[in-house]
């Protein structure tokens, strides 16, 4: 799929991410109604501390929540923990979604981030690489028409149906689910990579956004996109009827799949490439330190989820269905996607053009 494939999808997403799966029921996933403000799930009363986290890891938070704590539920399109702690709050800590790499804030007017002399903000404690998930039948088209790199089809093929590249006419138009760019972090990095590609540019002004190929693109995905809550769960669910094609994150795909029976054994997962990952990062503010918060997290998205350590990139289970992806050996320090700056951008653009 050429560049975008690679980074893509890339999510993102991973910026995915994403604790993920049917076990943890719609990681990627945007909330119900608005999200423009946070929600404090409160057990302790106005004194305890507060862990802030990102909309769709709340199970995850409330696994690892210290006794006494309240929990901060913030909408999944806050980047920034300036944003975050609210004056007077008591927030100690806050679990969130990759690609951010700092603290920042995107003026709305011109789209370029300010405060960009701010440090790198979060611990990466978890990542996962970027996939596609397709039913086998597909997986064969899509490897004929367009290679291994699936997502390269989602941008050349886009609102066609199947059988303008091969595919039975019965399965009608290309479904692709990805979650919102509009709500979700995996949606927003997803979308960049989209228009990356789209653009043959890793990263682009917020003026290339007004460009007709740009247009065309959003325009084109708008037809075949379907979000959903929890992509994969219309995925097995329902089946191909619903979704073709599922841009998730390797562990929302083991974690789904793993529970899934046979469903397993009809699908095909492809990395992107080059490697794409979306990460989870645990943000200490106000000098308040991580504790127990940081070990618990690591034993819930590592051993018991289906998340990958940052170091050595091995996950510490093995999924007997639906193997990990094999030769998984290098975490860029940019994750493969675009920068931040160009990420809310183009959310932004997305919002506008076809959100």
């Amino acid at each position: 799929m050429g560049a975008l494939t690679g980074r893509l999808v890339a999510a993102a997403v991973a910026i995915v991410l994403i604790v993920m799966g049917l076990a943890l029921r719609g990681t990627f996933d945007g909330p119900d109604e608005d999200t423009g403000s946070a929600t404090v799930d409160s057990s302790s009363g106005g004194d305890a501390r507060v862990l802030a986290c990102t909309d769709g890891l709340d199970d995850v938070c409330r696994t690892v929540i210290p006794d006494g704590w309240d929990l901060r539920i913030i909408p999944a399109d806050i980047t920034s923990s300036t944003e975050v702690v609210e004056p007077g709050g008591q927030v100690a800590l806050w679990i969130t979604f990759g690609p951010w790499d700092s603290i920042r804030t995107v003026d709305d007017r011109t789209n370029k981030r300010v405060n960009t002399d701010m440090p790198a903000e979060g611990e990466t404690i978890a990542v996962s690489p970027v996939v596609t998930v397709a039913w086998n039948d597909r997986a064969e088209v899509l490897t004929s028409a367009c290679g291994t790199e699936f997502w390269t089809c989602v941008r050349d093929h886009a609102g066609e149906r199947w059988s303008s590249f091969g595919g039975d006419s019965r399965w009608g138009q290309l479904k692709v689910g990805l979650a919102s760019p509009t709500s979700s972090a995996f949606g927003a990095a997803a979308i960049a990579n989209y228009v990356g590609d789209t653009l043959g540019a890793t990263t682009y002004s917020a003026s290339r956004l007004r460009d007709a190929s740009v247009i065309r693109a959003f325009d084109s995905l708008d037809s075949v996109l379907r979000v959903e809550r929890s992509v994969l769960s219309a995925m097995i669910t329902r089946g191909a009827a619903s979704v073709d094609v599922a841009v998730v994150t390797e562990a929302e795909a083991i974690d789904a799949f793993r529970q899934s029976g046979d469903r397993a054994t009809q699908v095909t997962m492809a990395a992107l490439a080059p490697r794409s990952f979306m990460a989870v990062k645990l943000v200490e503010i106000g000098g308040q330190s991580a504790g127990d918060v940081r070990s618990d997290l690591e034993t819930a998205l590592i051993d018991d989820g289906a998340w990958r350590d940052p170091e050595t990139l091995q996950p510490a289970t093995n999924a007997a269905t639906l193997p990990f992806l094999t030769d998984v050996s290098q975490y860029p320090t940019d994750q493969g996607l675009p920068a931040v700056g160009v990420i809310e951008a183009t959310r932004q653009a997305w919002v506008t053009t076809a959100g």
